[in-house]
């Protein structure tokens, strides 16, 4: 009893395959095109709208009161003096307010190239002042926000001599203190030190604010530089690591599948050298590392990147694999060789600027430049026809990676603001190398497409492969396939009657000992080996009539699901006999199956032009063309379920040639046969 019952649940849990009419269909998937609509559409919407006015808020992000370059103090080597963490320090701190080693006697905190200064690993102190003025505009817009930003080491901050808070090293966080408005009184200047405790040598932990300003804010400027710092800090980089990251993976899926497409495995490479960029601007990186690690891994970083971009570039312009073999271990050993150069600190920072806004470019420039020369190679070739989406895609990718480098070299000009680089230059990065490896990708979806056309034989998986094949060549269109196309495009899918048409008339060869040569489009090519039948013109001819039978019940099949098709289904066919042999082809770099003529004549040439010559043939049915020599070879056999309308007749082919051709149908013999005639 449990068990039926349960098979009555499920039967009606889960749906039956049942046949669709196309009117039905098509509202299915319009139904699903305006789901999706909806949804992502919303999905938009909602999020433009959130992120557009947080966008809003962040040009909002700068103090009203700034403070300057000039304005802040550095000092090191100070004595230690009483600093207490609560109250007012002693007079000999130098936090105290009336204390002159600081405020008077501190050098400046920049170089004469506005770097910040590198400090050796001991305690220094950053002061700044407001001025009376200062303190007043701030006070009148009750901005008492006290924008630090970010300090990468443990440190302690006082306000006027008053400790005010002590981070670490641990806290990413910008720095953000809120102070009393009556620090604001007063007719003084306010004055802020700030003591660092580095713990890496020779580092410079006072990142502070960075691109944007230090200074005094309002409560709604200091929420909007930590929202503007919260997306530049974290959200951005990490999204883009995640990004990259996917890239990278899939990539090396695709090329695990074809490894002979080296692009993807480059591709998947360059792709997680983004990533680990990424990680190197995000705050949980700054300060983790010491000086000298920092130097190592920029420097491998920028030599990866710009090498491996042009490694990129190299693999799919298909250039020499001796560019690779050398290639790759210099752009490995480099990094060390610079490392490991006698210089002092301030001289590599300089090497390791020159590196990302000179040598990365340059090496994408130089990928952009051999992706045109290959383009315009192959624009020349007498090929050039068959290869325009190849040229059209070097010509894209050339320009994807010479703008790579225009960004790289714009960012290091300061030809983009620091704020606009903040915000868009690693996603730019991003977006053109997305495109990139769409263009990528759209060369693999054709070359799939050409490797379904090239199914691969029985003879072509002999080694050593065989010599000339003497048979009988096939070759069909079905007719009025443009109707066939949009009648199932109305239930979206295009392809779906002409496809199973290509189906029956595959299926039909093969029951007659045939070999499919090759499909495209509405069109497919057989052939049949004369060792394999005994009279290879008669095993294509029995294979054309059972193409039409099995066309005919797929007719009456389509029209029970509802398609109105104004006829049945119908095709063109031209038969000659002749040689052929397999071969292998070159297409980009996969091997395809190909075929080719041999003998005295172009087999496919000839069936080829027999099948436009039934074009002139101005006849309603399924039309079989031939030599007339074959056809009265195939007359005696009587075998055949049509009948030849055709005995002799002479049609112009192209080039002024004429042929002398038979016609077959398909239709029973005492089948009433459209009117056949010479087209006008």
């Amino acid at each position: 009893m449990g068990f039926p019952s349960f098979k009555g649940f499920a039967d009606r849990l889960y749906r039956r395959e049942q046949t669709t009419a196309p009117a039905d269909a098509r509202r299915e998937v319009l139904a699903h095109y305006y789901l999706y609509a909806a949804m992502l559409g919303a999905t938009l919407l909602f999020f433009g709208d959130l992120i557009s006015g947080e966008a809003m808020r962040w040009s909002n992000a700068y103090p009203s009161v700034t403070l300057g370059k000039d304005d802040w103090k550095l000092l090191v080597n100070a004595p230690a003096g009483d600093c207490a963490l609560s109250g007012l320090v002693s007079a000999n701190c130098p936090a105290h307010p009336g204390n002159a080693l600081l405020w008077e006697k501190g050098e400046s905190r920049f170089d004469a190239k506005g770097s910040r200064k590198r400090k050796a690993k001991r305690d220094f102190w950053i002061g700044a002042i407001f001025t009376p003025e200062m303190v007043a505009r701030a006070r009148s817009l009750h901005a008492n926000q006290l924008i630090l930003g970010w300090v990468y080491s443990d440190f302690e901050v006082w306000v006027n001599g008053q400790w005010m808070a002590t981070g670490l090293i641990q806290e990413r966080q910008p720095m953000v203190l809120q102070l009393p408005l009556s620090s604001l009184e007063g007719n003084g200047p306010l004055k802020v030190a700030v003591l660092i405790h580095p713990d890496s040598e020779g580092g410079a932990p006072d990142f502070f604010a960075y691109p944007w300003k230090e200074g005094l804010a309002t409560v709604q400027e200091a929420s909007a530089f930590r929202s503007a710092a919260a997306f530049w800090k974290t959200a951005k980089p990490f999204g883009l690591f995640l990004l990259n990251l996917l890239f990278s993976v899939l990539f090396f899926f695709f090329w695990q599948v074809q490894k002979q497409k080296q692009e993807y495995f480059y591709f998947s490479v360059y792709g997680a050298m983004g990533a680990l960029v990424q990680i190197k601007f995000m705050d949980i990186f700054s300060g983790s590392m010491d000086i000298n690690g920092t130097h190592a891994l920029e420097l491998f970083l920028y030599t990866a990147e710009g090498g491996f971009g042009l490694m990129t570039a190299l693999s799919f312009a298909r250039s020499r694999r001796e560019f690779f073999n050398w290639g790759i271990p210099l752009f490995m050993v480099v990094p060390w060789l610079l490392f490991f150069l006698p210089m002092d600190t301030g001289s590599r920072a300089t090497l390791l600027k020159n590196l990302k806004f000179w040598m990365v470019p340059s090496l994408h420039f130089v990928g952009a430049m051999v992706c045109l020369v290959q383009a315009r190679h192959l624009a020349a070739s007498p090929r050039a026809a068959s290869l325009g989406p190849r040229i059209n895609r070097l010509y894209f990718f050339s320009f994807g990676m010479a703008l790579i480098c225009l960004i790289g070299i714009s960012e290091g000009q300061n030809l983009i603001s620091l704020m606009t680089q903040a915000f868009t230059s690693r996603f730019t990065h991003f977006s053109v190398v997305l495109m990139l490896a769409i263009t990528a990708m759209r060369e693999y979806r054709e070359e799939r497409k050409l490797l379904d056309k090239s199914p691969i034989s029985k003879y072509h998986r002999k080694n050593p492969l065989p010599g000339p094949l003497k048979g009988a060549l096939l070759c069909i269109d079905i007719k009025n396939s443009e109707r066939l196309f949009r009648l199932s495009a109305e239930t979206g899918d295009a392809g779906r009657i002409v496809e199973g048409c290509l189906s029956h008339l595959w299926s039909a060869v093969l029951a007659h000992q045939g070999t499919v040569l090759s499909t495209e489009g509405d069109g497919l090519r057989a052939f049949f080996d004369g060792d394999e039948c005994t009279s290879p013109a008669r095993s294509a001819l029995l294979a054309v009539d059972q193409m039409q039978a099995r066309l005919d019940e797929y007719a009456l099949q389509l029209r029970d699901q509802g398609f109105s098709l104004d006829s049945f289904l119908s095709f063109r066919a031209g038969l000659v006999l002749g040689e052929i042999k397999p071969i292998w082809q070159q297409a980009g770099q996969s091997q395809v199956a190909g075929w080719t003529e041999a003998g005295q004549s172009n087999a496919f040439v000839d069936s080829a032009r027999l099948m436009e010559a039934e074009r002139q043939l101005d006849y309603g049915g399924s039309l079989l063309v031939s030599t007339v020599e074959t056809a009265f070879a195939l007359r005696g056999a009587g075998t055949s379920a049509g009948k030849w309308l055709i005995e002799s007749r002479r049609v112009e082919g192209k080039h002024g040639n004429s042929y002398l051709v038979s016609a077959y149908s398909t239709l029973q013999p005492n089948a009433t046969a459209p009117t056949l005639k010479l087209a006008a």
